[in-house]
């Protein structure tokens, strides 16, 4: 299953989670990826110089923050091992 630029935009990761699990065969994988945030800095953003002129570095605001991008992560980790946990005592009953 693949996710193209997108998981960033949406509202409940969690359910979207679920249902890639679900769908996934045994040994199947999930492949995704989200936005670097230097490529949604501003429009005016421009490289911070040294006093001779010398770009020193791009500055991403925020970088390190708890962000859209952050929340994507952190709520497919969290929610697969819940779910793992929820498949393993299903089968455990069956």
């Amino acid at each position: 299953m693949l996710s193209n630029l997108a998981l960033h935009y949406v509202e409940d990761l969690t359910a979207v989670y679920r249902t890639v699990f679900c769908a996934l065969r045994p040994g199947g994988c999930f492949l995704f990826n989200i936005e670097h945030p230097v490529f949604t800095a501003g429009v005016g953003q421009d490289w911070v110089y040294d006093g001779a002129g010398n770009a020193l570095y791009w500055p991403v605001d925020g970088y390190y923050f708890r962000t859209e991008r952050s929340e994507v992560i952190c709520a497919m980790f969290c929610g697969c091992r819940r779910l793992r946990r929820r498949a393993k005592r299903l089968k455990s009953n069956v």
